[in-house]
């Protein structure tokens, strides 16, 4: 239930704030701060699943890696289909299906401590993070191609 809370807390809380601030910013802009915000998040987890630290560090941790993916999520979806307006359903339909097959594909590595442990999923979640903003700055470099909104 509380990871729950807070997954929906955080994410529900950015919609108003993502939403005034993406013609100022652009979503570009505003996912990269939402991909940093969620690897500081991820590193929080980590550190506080090896520390064990406990259900307050773990929600802290969940907390900054759920609340930015109000900026991540929809932008991502705009950045994906900017170029493809043609074929929007199709691209759509290969993000959708894209997540699915990230997540059968890293769940397998979440139970390898088994049910004593949250350090695997946290260390999952963290490089997700990472990896997320890798991708973020290498497919939509300014440099490499302008992105529209």
């Amino acid at each position: 239930g509380n990871l729950s809370a807070f997954y929906f807390y955080g994410y529900a809380g950015m919609q108003i704030p993502v939403g005034l601030l993406m013609d100022r910013f652009g979503p570009r802009r505003l996912m990269t701060v939402g991909l940093c915000l969620q690897v500081v998040g991820g590193t929080v987890l980590v550190t506080a699943a090896a520390a064990g630290a406990g259900l307050p560090g773990i929600l802290l941790g969940y907390f900054l890696v759920a609340a930015p993916l109000g900026l991540v999520l929809p932008n991502a979806t705009a950045l994906a289909l900017a170029d493809h307006a043609a074929h929007a359903g199709s691209a759509s339909a290969i993000l959708g299906a894209t997540s699915y097959l990230v997540g059968a594909v890293v769940a397998p590595f979440t139970g390898i401590g088994g049910e004593t442990s949250a350090l695997p999923s946290t260390l999952v979640i963290a490089a997700s993070a990472v990896a997320g903003l890798a991708t973020l700055l290498a497919l939509t470099s300014p440099a490499r191609r302008p992105v529209r909104a």
